[in-house]
């Protein structure tokens, strides 16, 4: 999970430097890069943690 997260903050530093070129305004593309960043780390630890309830689910169920 740590992981990720540092993934995903690379990835927007990344897009914001991307978006800022494209936009030519730096701060507005690292804003946006970030905001790009965050809702992706909340998708992803949505899907993380409905996937360890239905692991968990899945254990009780049969048994073990």
């Amino acid at each position: 999970m740590k992981r990720m997260i540092i993934m995903e903050i690379v990835y927007a530093v990344i897009l914001g430097i991307v978006f800022g070129i494209v936009f030519k305004n730096f701060w507005l593309g690292m804003l946006s890069g970030f905001f790009i960043g965050a809702v992706m780390i909340v998708i992803m630890s949505v899907v993380i943690k409905k996937h360890k309830n239905n692991q968990e689910n899945n254990s009780t169920q049969n048994g073990t």
